[in-house]
């Protein structure tokens, strides 16, 4: 029967309601598991620091981990209407001209897709803060580049749009475990968990 501490880290804090309604439903679920969600930008020895599996958005490339798929996600440019008033609608990197960026700064350990704005357009802001990178843009500091998921919202409400469709990407979401750690069942309760859950209710591309 799941019991006891079970550690997660992920080196974002994903958009609620998603994650808190995930967690929520878990411990209502297996009410004698102690969840730690723990957010590190670093990347984590999940072995030496005792976590028992991590929530990623990218590439990893570490064999001593097992990898169990959740999907993806599409990855966009996107800024405001006040921001294309006043600069113009971008429809191509040709239109950049005089174009502002807020850069998302993405760990290098998630060999990140590079950006192609960094070198084209003025950096008006660089955070590594989703959060930020967001409300940035929805206040017209500059275009950004965020997962739809992560502007669904802001997209439905109108403070933001799409710009340059042609450079979306898909972001490979996944959960990670270390291959010679013990299976615990509280371990394999939340991977079989979050993997029913997103499926049911996730807002990204499931399969």
């Amino acid at each position: 029967k799941p019991s006891g501490i079970l550690r997660v880290t992920s080196p974002y804090a994903y958009e609620d309601p998603f994650m808190s309604e995930l967690m929520a439903s878990f411990m209502e679920k297996y009410p004698e598991v102690k969840l730690q969600n723990l957010v590190n930008q670093r990347k984590v020895d999940l072995i030496e620091e005792k976590i028992d599996c991590a929530i990623i958005a990218g590439h990893l490339d570490d064999s001593s981990l097992v990898r169990r798929g959740l999907g993806s996600a599409v990855v966009v440019y996107c800024c405001s209407p006040a921001y294309i008033k006043k600069y113009g609608y971008p429809d191509s990197i040709d239109d950049l001209g005089g174009h502002k960026l807020v850069q998302l700064e993405i760990p290098e350990w998630l060999n990140p897709e590079p950006d192609i704005l960094v070198d084209l357009v003025e950096t008006r802001l660089a955070t590594n803060d989703m959060f930020m990178s967001r409300q940035a843009a929805v206040d017209g500091l500059g275009i950004t580049r965020l997962p739809r998921v992560h502007i669904a919202n802001a997209l439905e409400k109108g403070e933001l749009v799409e710009v340059l469709p042609e450079y979306n990407f898909d972001l490979p979401l996944s959960i990670l475990f270390p291959s010679n750690k013990q299976f615990t069942t509280k371990l394999r309760a939340f991977i079989d968990h979050m993997v029913e859950f997103s499926a049911k209710h996730a807002k990204w591309d499931f399969g």
